[in-house]
């Protein structure tokens, strides 16, 4: 319990300490190295993460003979579908967080009050979709859930990258967009609710537990974003931001992948 609370304390003191860095270097220079500062927050969170994760415990001399095995066939499939969902949803927040500002400066010719005000709906769009998506799996599935959150997030996003690529529509149009694509959040919470289960099935719960969060971290949050910020000059933003947009539709695509468990009866 204290290396948890001490990997806890490692990513609450990140998640405070990495936004007023990051600001500071993109005042004094410029996005690009901003990017590079906070892929270096994540990469050491990420470390130190694995470093302090608890392992597991020895299972008792009789677990074999008073419990059965509950590793369904598709626990493995889930438990890598979810560290692929992670890494996908995290690089696609790391892409809007850090290119969507700049993107909408250029497209719409605004300011960075006005393009912050833009920017700020998509916060509201995450906000609200975390609590509906969720909320909504409880009738619909969380297959169902997850693609139509990420299909509407994914539609949107290549609505915001085609239309600042041809520097078309005007502010009313992209406000809307920036809404939709803050949906995409609401699945977020769901892969994360589909780990604890799977993680104990699988009968490895630390590293089950493990992959999806160093695999998000270090890969979606910080060598994705860290690569395509880095090609955006050659490529430009509208670039970068469709393909976080197919990202999110690879998602959606592969949700029905997702397998349920199986139902057990207890008296």
């Amino acid at each position: 319990r204290p290396r948890c609370a001490a990997a806890a304390s490692t990513r609450l003191l990140g998640s405070l300490v990495s936004p007023a860095v990051v600001t500071a270097v993109a005042a004094a220079y410029d996005w690009r190295v901003a990017l590079l500062t906070s892929s270096g927050f994540v990469l050491v969170g990420a470390i130190a993460l694995t470093l302090l994760v608890p392992e597991d415990p020895q299972p008792a001399d009789n677990t074999a003979t008073l419990a059965a095995p509950i590793l369904h066939p598709g626990g493995r499939r889930n438990i890598l579908l979810c560290t692929a969902w992670s890494v996908a949803l995290v690089a696609w927040l790391i892409f809007v967080s850090q290119g969507a500002g700049p993107l909408l400066r250029a497209w719409l010719d605004l300011g960075v009050a006005e393009a912050g005000s833009l920017l700020s709906l998509f916060g509201v769009g995450t906000w609200l979709a975390t609590l509906i998506v969720p909320l909504a799996s409880d009738r619909l599935g969380r297959r169902m859930a997850l693609a139509a959150s990420s299909l509407i997030g994914g539609a949107a996003g290549l609505g915001v990258a085609i239309a600042a690529n041809d520097s078309a529509g005007g502010t009313l149009i992209a406000a809307a967009l920036m809404i939709l694509w803050g949906v995409a959040m609401g699945g977020l919470p769901l892969v994360i609710s589909i780990i604890p289960a799977e993680a104990i099935a699988s009968g490895d719960v630390g590293q089950a537990v493990t992959a999806p969060i160093v695999g998000a971290e270090l890969l979606g949050g910080a060598m994705l974003p860290a690569v395509a910020f880095t090609a955006a000059g050659q490529v430009g933003l509208p670039a970068i931001l469709g393909a976080a947009a197919v990202l999110l539709l690879l998602v959606a695509a592969s949700s029905f992948g997702l397998r349920p468990p199986p139902h057990t009866h207890r008296l």
